[in-house]
């Protein structure tokens, strides 16, 4: 469910008319009074809900594919930090953080905000890291909020640094919040940050959200190139590269993985459609404080 901060109800309406005429859906508009029955909020004019959507556990995909993996004799290495990647001849030489090393006849670099000077390619000199926080408070909250938020709809507002959050099974709240590029949050700073959200959006139970326990409070980067398109690239070395997703990795990233198994079998020519998108300079150390002013920016229009 997308909820919006703006007060032009007819032209959201009309916009999702014309959404659901474009590309055949049946997104249900949500007015005020349809959406307070979902969830209620001083901020939120209006609404709207997608039966098609759905939220799932990231992890829980993970352990899935390793799973799977494992069946058929595949290897995996946690807590083995890439060092250095070298290609000798036909095969690659990858080093890790354990001392050992790892040979290959291919190698794909598949990540998001954390790719480093380890390759041919210095990914750093083009990737913005945006960091963005994660909250789980305890699991009281489904009766704290049982008159605010009556669903558990995954819920997303519709500004461009907007809130993002669902309750749990076990009735805790999980909230997505905030981005920035520059610096790291702490817990206490997410911590915070979470409960100035709740009181703005829900201002009639301050004294609740003061006595709500954050159980869980993280961070993690998003890394995002100036075209606001992916890396999905080989280089010379047959070295490939799929990152840069921006948040978006878990629907758009299974489809480029599959292009890069076509290239991997020898079926390249689809990885051509992305080197319009082939990524520029970063700017620098100045860049990141480029891409802050333009996120101050973007919120101050959400205002």
């Amino acid at each position: 469910m997308s909820v919006h901060f703006s007060k032009k109800t007819k032209y959201l309406e009309n916009l999702n008319k014309k959404f659901n005429e474009n590309y055949r859906v049946n997104n249900i508009f949500l007015k005020k009074e349809d959406l307070a029955r979902n969830i209620s909020s001083p901020l939120y004019s209006s609404g709207v809900l997608d039966n098609l959507a759905f939220q799932f556990n990231p992890l829980n995909i993970m352990l899935f594919i390793a799973e799977k993996l494992s069946i058929n004799k595949n290897s995996i290495f946690e807590y083995s930090k890439v060092q250095k990647i070298k290609k000798k001849k036909s095969e690659f030489y990858v080093e890790i953080s354990n001392g050992g090393v790892i040979k290959a006849r291919r190698v794909v670099l598949a990540t998001g905000g954390y790719l480093s000077e380890i390759s041919g390619i210095n990914i750093n000199k083009y990737l913005f890291k945006f960091t963005t926080s994660i909250a789980v408070t305890e699991p009281v909250c489904s009766k704290t909020f049982k008159n605010k938020i009556s669903t558990n709809y995954a819920i997303h507002d519709n500004r461009r640094a907007g809130n993002y959050f669902r309750f749990l099974p076990d009735g805790r709240l999980l909230w997505g919040r905030d981005i920035t590029s520059i610096g790291k949050l702490t817990r206490n700073e997410i911590i915070k940050g979470t409960k100035k959200d709740l009181k703005k959006l829900f201002p009639s139970e301050k004294n609740n959200i003061d006595n709500l326990s954050i159980d869980y409070a993280w961070s993690g980067q998003l890394g995002y190139f100036s075209s606001l398109m992916p890396l999905v690239f080989k280089n010379s070395d047959n070295l490939f590269y799929i990152t840069g997703f921006g948040g978006h990795g878990m629907n758009t990233a299974p489809a480029a993985a599959l292009l890069i198994k076509d290239a991997i079998l020898g079926e390249d020519r689809k990885l051509e459609i992305f080197s319009d998108f082939y990524p520029k300079w970063n700017g620098g150390v100045l860049g990141k404080y480029f891409a802050e002013l333009y996120l101050q920016w973007l919120k101050f229009c959400d205002l």
